[in-house]
Parts: structure tokens; C-alpha cells; sequence
């Protein structure tokens, strides 16, 4: 299965954010232990399953680290996902409102399927616009053929009965 667009820098972010946050937890793992030996011997020299202080503190202290890095991450993505689609929202609002010289902004094109969807809702405002402008210039054109032969009738009617 290949990814593309919008799956693919999803998949790419999430990736680049786990490989990201296990190099930090690697690094600064080897980084405390080597301090912590060469500062503390005496604390880490019996093997043993409970935790002292010290690796409690790094263990928060890395996970915050990495929990920050995620968030970062996450809300890179998300806004450049969530751009284009507010602008397509709002675009809706407006045209609903009446406003059809609405349009939406693109963004960032990397995201074709959120650039696609404001280039089609674009492309569907353009119609509606379009379309509006044909039928308020058909109803004048209409209502002008018919005024004459209106008048005429009316003009005869007022003459037999009046």
C-alpha cells in the first residue's frame, strides 16, 4: 500500500515524531548514566529493580521532553491541515450568507487534498456566481418581453369594459 498526500505526511510526521522522541530517550539515557556513575557510583552500584531519584527525575524530565516534542508536532500538522479547511468553512458561511464573491485560500499546496478542496469549492462558488448573474440577467429579459404584450392586454380590457 502507498501512501499519498494528506495520509502520507501524517504517516511522515507521526514517524519522524517517534524516531525523534526515542533518540531523546537513548541520548539522555546514556548521558544520565554517565554522569550518574561518574558523580553517584555509590547509588547505582547495586543491580536492582527499584528506581533511585535520580532515574525517576530523568524519566519524568524525558518524557515531558518527548510529550513536548509530540505536541509541537502535532500542532504543526494539525494547522496545516486545519488552514485550508477553516478557509473552505468559512467560504461556506459566507456564500451561505448571501456573499458570493467568497472564496477560499489554498494554504500550504503540499496538502493536495486540502488544496483540492479549496480549488473545487472555488471553482463552485465561480459556477454559482456565474450562474446567478445568467439568471437575474434571464428574469430582467423575461419580464421586459412581457411587459409589452401585458400592457397591450390590459390596454384592450380597459377599453371593452371600461
Amino acid at each position: 500500500m502507498r501512501l499519498e498526500g494528506l495520509s502520507r505526511q501524517i504517516a511522515l510526521s507521526m514517524a519522524t515524531m517517534a524516531f525523534c522522541v526515542t533518540v531523546l530517550v537513548v541520548v539522555t539515557g546514556f548521558n544520565f548514566y554517565y554522569v550518574a556513575m561518574t558523580y553517584w557510583p555509590v547509588q547505582f552500584d547495586a543491580p536492582g529493580l527499584k528506581m533511585t531519584a535520580p532515574e525517576w527525575v530523568w524519566l519524568i524530565s524525558s518524557t515531558v521532553a518527548g510529550l513536548a516534542l509530540s505536541v509541537v508536532m502535532g500542532l504543526r500538522l494539525a494547522r496545516r491541515i486545519l488552514v485550508p479547511l477553516n478557509s473552505v468553512a468559512a467560504g461556506i458561511r459566507r456564500v451561505a450568507q448571501g456573499d458570493l464573491d467568497a472564496r477560499a485560500a489554498a494554504g500550504d499546496r503540499s496538502l493536495r487534498e486540502a488544496a483540492a478542496l479549496a480549488d473545487d469549492f472555488n471553482a463552485l462558488a465561480d459556477q454559482l456566481q456565474r450562474m446567478t448573474k445568467e439568471q437575474a440577467f434571464w428574469n430582467a429579459a423575461i419580464a421586459h418581453e412581457l411587459r409589452t404584450p401585458v400592457t397591450v392586454l390590459r390596454g384592450r380590457l380597459q377599453g371593452i369594459y371600461g
